[in-house]
């Protein structure tokens, strides 16, 4: 079966509280660089 939206947005949550639990949380560095790359050109 294939999971729905919903029920794969609940895993992202849940995944995404886990990694907060274990303090992953992503570098000021990597931050920039990700919105870097997904920025619209010209914006």
């Amino acid at each position: 079966m294939v999971p729905d939206h919903k029920e794969l947005d609940i895993a992202r949550i849940r995944e995404g509280l886990a990694q907060a639990r274990r303090d992953e949380f992503a570098t000021d560095e990597e931050v920039k660089a990700f919105f870097a790359g997904h920025a619209k050109p010209g914006a």
